[in-house]
């Protein structure tokens, strides 16, 4: 199968194509809002997303290592091997761009359990988990940090 050039376009081919085959992922990131939310798109709002990001279940590992070999990306061999139980990295060699899978859990400045939320909707997670996410990472690149419980400003 061959990796369709538009990011959107292709997260519906993955999602379609791992619900045909039982894999359960779900959307996350820039490009969950931008299907989930169409004024995204508008002038002003619209971004260019470098990466598909899925939330997927720790247990289904190894059938989500096949599923992408299946579908035309190469894994990041070396990362997946350290990582595996917790995040899968698969790239796109042709578009440039990868894909980012995190298992039942989504870690980055704050740990988010999602493993029995990952099946609640159909493309994504629910509005209030894309939400929190983007949060987080909004927490992380803002002026403030979290020093001994203290909330300080950056210099």
């Amino acid at each position: 199968m061959s990796v369709l050039p538009r990011l959107e376009d292709e997260a519906r081919r993955i999602l379609q194509a791992s619900s045909d085959k039982k894999v359960v992922l779900k959307l996350i990131g820039g490009v969950a809002i931008a299907i989930r939310c169409p004024s995204a798109s508008r002038e002003g709002l619209r971004r260019d997303y470098l990466d598909i990001d899925l939330v997927g279940h720790e247990k289904q590992s190894k059938a989500i290592k096949n599923f992408f070999s299946e579908m035309g990306y190469q894994p990041r061999e070396r990362f997946n091997a350290m990582m595996g139980r917790k995040r899968l990295i698969f790239n796109d060699l042709v578009n440039h761009r990868r894909v980012d899978i995190f298992l039942d859990v989504f870690e980055m400045c704050h740990r988010f359990d999602f493993a029995e939320r990952v099946e609640l909707e159909a493309l994504t997670l629910p509005l209030a988990d894309l939400l929190v996410t983007k949060l987080s990472e909004t927490w992380r690149h803002s002026s403030w940090t979290t020093t001994s419980g203290q909330r300080t400003a950056r210099r």
